[in-house]
């Protein structure tokens, strides 16, 4: 789901916007290359938690030897965490979103200089950046519905796999095995119960 919301907010805004789902087809560097040239993306993004991230390194770095000049960005909880120790360990990734994606990835996009991105990590000469922490998204309800169209839906299907839906973020507690307040702050943001329906009809 957090890429397809980021994919929807670029398609909004007119930025053509790609999908490949490793997990549901097998990953291979040669198959990246075909897509890579096929599509010839400025910028390539990716997203992980701690027990995928080195395989999601890997991706990033793959994309690099292929073609140096693409931006590779990272989100997610792990790389929000540690981003100064990703940067330092993993000179092929150039930027990490930290926190809610959407509208930092946006920004990205549109080449917006990084230094003015609220939420991002990156490297400046030898030293390592990171911006303030982005605000939350106080109205869920104005992001576009999740571009679940990007996917390859019929291998969903295929293995009986399960649909997400967000219908909140937030989480007040403070559960000491869990990052989910860090990752979307400690207040509960509902979407309009109505909107939630809609999606589940589209779904």
């Amino acid at each position: 789901l957090g890429l397809a919301y980021v994919a929807a907010v670029l398609e909004k805004e007119a930025i053509e916007v790609q999908i490949q789902d490793f997990l549901v087809t097998k990953y291979s560097k040669g198959k990246l290359e075909g897509k890579i040239a096929d599509f010839t993306p400025e910028i390539i993004g990716i997203n992980s938690v701690t027990m995928n991230y080195p395989i999601a390194s890997k991706i990033l770095k793959d994309c690099k030897e292929i073609d140096r000049n693409i931006i590779t960005v990272i989100g997610g909880p792990h790389v929000s965490f540690q981003s100064e120790e990703v940067l330092r360990e993993s000179p092929w990734i150039d930027i990490i979103v930290r926190g809610e994606g959407e509208y930092t990835m946006l920004e990205i996009a549109r080449g917006k200089s990084l230094k003015e991105i609220d939420g991002t990590a990156f490297r400046e000469n030898r030293d390592i950046v990171l911006t303030k922490s982005r605000q939350w998204i106080e109205n869920l309800d104005e992001l576009p519905s999740p571009a679940r169209h990007l996917f390859p839906l019929s291998r969903y299907r295929a293995i009986s796999g399960e649909c997400g839906l967000t219908t909140s973020r937030g989480c007040p507690f403070h559960c000491i095995f869990c990052v989910g307040h860090k990752m979307v702050g400690k207040k509960g943001r509902f979407r309009k119960p109505k909107l939630v329906v809609d999606e589940l009809e589209e779904i």
